[in-house]
């Protein structure tokens, strides 16, 4: 019996051939066999044979399991093992596959062994059978009472080069605790000590693992799960990523060459051209009509919104000038989409639409179908219309968030292939800011997009393999500043906050230009999102992928004590579907269990998700940061209202009284030097109406009314007078008891006040610029007002010799010169001798 099994060298010797065969074992036994045999866990494996044996001949299979239980208990018991895990390990496993299989939750006793694997075999048959020629493995493990578990990863989703690793930790029950990057050194380490007795000590071993297994295994892609007793570090399970293959360009499947045989400005007998259309009640007519006005590139649409046409459908008669219009338009490819006459937004996201049609039997099968549905729905007639346009193929696709309270400001989320991709799939993330035509700021997070949606030949829409592509940015620079610029003009226009949609890179073959706006919604948008504790959210996956996912949700029975994230991937077949969507946003928010999203942000998933209530998590979430800029003043009130009403965030504290009056009385300074520089009539009133400001809140402070101020400043203008005539006083001196005075002739005494004297007397009192600034005993005399000027300081002062000082309205501005040093031009001569 010994061909169903084969067990690790922990037992004395190794029972493995030097060459067996993956297929025989599985991934994950493969791994551990092959890489971290000495760090792991005493183990066996139960082979894919007997496992195919079971799938034959359930009766047969159970015998020979009973049969090599003997030999598997007598192999552990010679280690003294008692207890016992068990994993899956099949010929098939990806990184997207591993939550499919089922393993056991650990603490096996041998009476329950036999039954166990039993159970793991029919828990994994339907997943195992979603793959052709695939088999499946056991590996029976020691097991041990762990107080950390956890993984550490290089896999290429995780990391865009080799050296870069995640160590991840989670608590025994499956509970997110921590994560930190590490590089692995260049040096090699041929042995490891797995041995740690606290965090500290498990931290440091934890960073020796990727140049541990580095050397081992050269420029391998590798995903490790490890396990942590208090005492010892064990490598548990070791995949290795496969080899990424060389892929398609997105949208190369595409293989249709009729894309460019009709034109997009036909003549129609029943179909309304949207961009020639006036503003209505259809919302996504109404964007078409937006971007035409706007002068943007936008895609044709056609109208079937007319009453007796749309009874005629639903009475199942097709008018002959229908036919005629949607031949015309089947020169190309189509698709046709739904709208409805709805105020609330959201109710007209993610309604029908078809793939690609190429047929005129499939397009009118979709209007005869959907006419029924809608009014099933009970939508009456004149509320729906559908929407016809021309295939549209592009390499990307992006949606956009600008508000017109932030000026020239874009979030943009992007992947390739069709835009629905961004509802689940990874993308990567922009945030922009556009002026004169430039890209001013360009923060970006580019995430591994390991798969996205596009469209074969035959029109289905699939999810397709990146490849190489995974970590390329999905737009160019190029591309984000036109798209960034469209979305703030369509902003500014509405006045509104607005997410857009866009095809990017559209293939030259279709007629239309390289980006298009397509469609945008304003009730539809994100405004903030919500940081959860990641202790929220659990390891323990309840993963969505088909109907059938959603189906189990209901019919299985969830231990709620347990905690669980829902981890949405929708395949194509339900991408779209918006009830699917509401319904586990409802089982969602009933069983308190959060979910976790790789999708877009700006994308209909989230928005619906969120507005139900749900906890959501979006996957490595993209966060700009801004630097911060500081002002520590003293501001009027409404200021920090003002700066938040345009979007930028503000920390502010309320000064009490007392402490308020030094902060006023430097405001004060400010505003009089503002007072002093400004030149113009209407500036200088504003900077008294600014003085006026203070003097009213500095009476606050004393808790009187600015009245008190005008009656003490009444009195002092009785008693000295105000500065109303000009008055100005050049000098004083003392005069003798008896004065002397001179007789002049009357019109020398007229002229003792004219400007001349003034001018000359005015001179002797003012020092000239080189003494406004001056030096004595080392220190440096600087006047509050002055104009701008420079000053030779003394060698002594300072190693540069001369500084230059300009007065501005808010500060002095001091700059240090450096001289240039003088030429020695006899360093320049070369003499020759002569010949």
């Amino acid at each position: 019996m010994a061909e169903y099994y084969v067990y690790s060298n922990h037992f004395g010797h190794s029972s493995v051939q030097p060459n067996i065969e993956k297929t025989l074992i599985g991934e994950k036994a493969y791994g551990l066999l092959k890489y971290i045999e000495e760090e792991t866990l005493p183990f066996i494996i139960i082979k894919s044979n007997l496992y195919d044996e079971w799938c034959k001949d359930k009766l047969r299979a159970k015998k020979i399991l009973l049969s090599i239980s003997k030999d598997i208990f007598s192999l552990f018991d010679s280690l003294n093992i008692n207890n016992f895990i068990i994993r899956s390990s099949a010929k098939i496993e990806t990184y997207k596959e591993r939550g499919n299989y089922f393993s056991s939750d650990g603490n096996i006793s041998k009476d329950n062994l036999y039954n166990e694997i039993i159970q793991i075999w029919e828990k994994n048959q339907e997943a195992c059978s979603e793959f052709d020629n695939n088999s499946f493995s056991v590996i029976i493990q020691q097991y041990k009472e762990s107080k950390l578990v956890g993984h550490i990863s290089n896999e290429r989703r995780i990391s865009r080069n080799y050296d870069d690793w995640l160590i991840e930790y989670y608590d025994a029950k499956g509970r997110y605790k921590n994560s930190e990057r590490v590089k692995q050194t260049k040096e090699e380490t041929l042995n490891i000590n797995l041995n740690c007795k606290n965090i500290l000590e498990l931290k440091k071993v934890l960073k020796s693992v990727p140049t541990y297994v580095f050397s081992k295994m050269e420029k391998k892609r590798l995903h490790i799960e490890w396990v942590w007793d208090k005492s010892k570090l064990y490598l548990v399970q070791c995949d290795v990523e496969g080899d990424l293959s060389e892929t398609s360009e997105p949208g190369s499947d595409w293989r249709i060459s009729n894309l460019k045989e009709g034109k997009n400005d036909l003549k129609m007998e029943i179909l309304n051209p949207a961009s020639a259309s006036s503003f209505g009640k259809w919302p996504k007519t109404n964007c078409v009509q937006t971007f035409a006005s706007l002068n943007l590139p936008c895609g044709e649409i056609y109208i079937l919104d007319d009453t007796n046409v749309i009874e005629q459908l639903r009475d199942g008669i097709i008018p002959k000038n229908l036919k005629k219009d949607l031949k015309q338009l089947l020169k190309c490819p189509i698709v046709i989409r739904t709208d409805i006459a709805e105020e609330e937004e959201h109710k007209r996201v993610l309604l029908p639409r078809t793939d690609t049609i190429f047929k005129l039997d499939d397009a009118i099968n979709y209007l005869l179908k959907n006419v029924i549905q809608f009014l099933n729905s009970d939508i009456p007639i004149g509320n729906f219309c559908f929407l016809i346009h021309r295939f549209i193929l592009s390499r990307s696709c992006a949606l956009v968030l600008t508000k017109p309270n932030r000026p020239n400001k874009a979030r943009i989320d992007s992947t390739w292939g069709i835009v629905d991709g961004l509802y689940y799939h990874p993308h990567d993330s922009f945030e922009v800011t556009v002026q004169d035509g430039k890209l001013i700021t360009d923060m970006k997070h580019i995430r591994c997009k390991s798969e996205y949606l596009d469209v074969r030949s035959d029109g289905k829409w699939f999810s397709k393999k990146s490849g190489n592509y995974d970590w390329k940015e999905s737009l160019t620079k190029k591309e984000r500043l036109t798209i960034a610029q469209y979305t703030v003009k369509i902003a500014n226009y509405l006045k509104k906050s607005v997410v857009v949609m866009y095809f990017v890179d559209v293939n030259k073959s279709t007629g239309y230009d390289k980006i298009i706006p397509w469609f945008y919604t304003t009730d539809e948008v994100t405004e903030n999102s919500e940081r959860f504790s990641d202790s929220i959210f659990s390891n323990n996956y309840i993963l969505i992928e088909t109907k059938e996912d959603i189906s189990k949700l209901h019919i299985e029975k969830w231990d709620l004590s347990l905690k669980y994230t829902l981890k949405l991937k929708p395949d194509d077949e339900i991408i779209r579907d918006k009830k699917i969507v509401e319904e586990i946003a409802h089982f969602s928010k009933e069983n308190n269990i959060p979910v976790e999203l790789e999708g877009s942000i700006l994308a209909h998933p989230y928005y619906i998700l969120k507005k139900n209530g749900v906890r959501v998590k979006c996957v490595d979430y993209f966060e700009p940061q801004y630097k911060s800029q500081s002002f520590n003043k003293l501001v009027r009130d409404k200021i920090p209202l003002n700066i938040e009403s345009k979007g930028e965030k503000t920390t502010t504290l309320e000064i009490e009284p007392k402490e308020r009056l030094l902060f006023l009385k430097k405001k004060a300074i400010e505003e009089a030097l503002e007072f002093y520089w400004e030149s113009t009539d209407k500036a200088i009133i504003e900077e008294l109406a600014d003085l006026y400001e203070i003097i009213r809140s500095s009476c606050s402070v004393f808790n009187i009314d600015i009245e008190n101020i005008k009656e003490i400043a009444d009195n002092k203008a009785q008693s000295k007078g105000g500065f109303d005539t000009g008055v100005f006083l050049l000098d004083t001196k003392d005069s003798a008891l008896i004065d002397t005075i001179e007789v002049k002739a009357e019109e020398e005494k007229s002229s003792l006040f004219k400007s001349e004297m003034i001018e000359k007397k005015a001179n002797k009192l003012i020092p000239k610029k080189n003494q406004n600034i001056y030096f004595d005993n080392s220190i440096l005399h600087i006047p509050y007002i002055s104009d701008p000027l420079s000053i030779k300081l003394p060698s002594s002062i300072a190693e540069n010799k001369t500084i230059e000082i300009n007065y501005k309205n808010r500060e002095i501005l001091i700059r240090f010169l450096h001289e240039r040093p003088k030429e020695d031009l006899s360093q320049y001569k070369i003499e020759f001798p002569e010949d």
